[in-house]
């Protein structure tokens, strides 16, 4: 019987793990899309230095979690994620409207997509 309920209280440990895991990566990519949001507001008003500082921002955020991430995320999304921020900080060097517009839209869709995968649904259990 005793084994019963470690396994039961290991379980529920690893599950709480799990939903606090999915809050905390959705507040942080939450917040990394509003400011990928605010930057390209400041893009399109011309204000390009605004939207590199805001980026960079973006980006120093994004590293500041890194190491979590990367434990609770597969390698290869958090690298996709770097790759990103390197393409829209290329476009904000040129100050080209269209591929800022499109390399933010990518990032930040990536962004959003790594929280989906971890929230607890019927379409990611099965």
């Amino acid at each position: 019987m005793k084994r019963l309920w470690v396994s039961v209280v290991t379980l529920t440990l690893i599950f709480l793990f799990s939903l606090l895991n999915s809050w905390v990566l959705g507040r942080t990519t939450a917040k990394l899309c509003e400011t990928l949001e605010q930057a390209q507001s400041l893009a399109e008003q011309g204000d390009w230095d605004s939207a590199r500082a805001v980026t960079a921002q973006a980006e120093q955020d994004w590293d500041k979690y890194s190491n979590y991430l990367y434990i609770v995320l597969r390698h290869s999304e958090s690298d996709e994620v770097i790759g990103g921020f390197r393409e829209v900080q290329e476009s904000l060097k040129w100050e080209e409207t269209s591929d800022y517009t499109a390399a933010n839209a990518r990032l930040a869709e990536h962004i959003s997509l790594l929280s989906k995968m971890e929230r607890l649904s019927i379409k990611n259990l099965l």
